[in-house]
């Protein structure tokens, strides 16, 4: 059996794994499970200003309440924070300046949601990541994440990926990391 037919099959075992895993929580959404596999992700995480490709213009989503908030601008600033119990919340905020001004941020876009860490596993350049899944409007997105020393994170990133790499399911996983570089605060 070659290397790449075990990896797959591996990745794809641990997916089912983790879709066995946990429950629903009393809202009906997936319950959170404790972090015991990588205690050195809790905390805030932070990225510098970085610009938004293709910044000329906003659009809108529908925030958790049903209320409708721009989303877009020049640049913006993410913070996710990882909780030890499972939960995590995503933050991105915009800004309609080259350097993440105050006085010109639009409303962030917040994402509450539960995450589940998975194996030991390498990107498509043979870089060593974890597995991180998380729930985003009620599908569980395949991820990757990597931890560079005590203060340096990567997310798994969609666009950078192998195409068809989507995150939709284990077999899909993300499989290459995103530019940004987040530091622990």
């Amino acid at each position: 059996m070659a290397i790449g037919t075990i990896r797959t099959s591996l990745a794809l075992a641990a997916g089912m794994l983790l879709q066995g895993c946990g429950s629903e929580s009393e809202s009906g959404g997936p319950a959170a499970e404790e972090n015991i596999a990588a205690p050195e992700l809790v905390g805030r995480w932070q990225t510098d200003c970085v610009s938004v490709p293709g910044s000329s213009s906003t659009t809108t989503v529908t925030s958790a309440s049903g209320g409708v908030i721009p989303v877009g601008g020049d640049t913006r600033r993410d913070t996710i924070t990882f909780e030890q119990s499972g939960n995590v919340e995503f933050v991105s905020e915009y800004y309609r300046s080259s350097n993440c001004n105050n006085n010109t941020r639009l409303p962030a876009y917040t994402l509450n949601t539960v995450y589940y860490v998975g194996d030991p596993a390498l990107d498509r350049n043979g870089l060593d990541v974890i597995e991180l899944d998380y729930i985003a409007n009620g599908d569980r997105v395949y991820s990757i994440i990597r931890i560079v020393g005590t203060n340096g994170l990567y997310i798994g990133d969609q666009p950078a990926s192998t195409s068809g790499n989507d995150g939709s399911e284990a077999a899909l996983r993300y499989d290459a990391l995103g530019a940004a570089r987040l530091d622990k605060q």
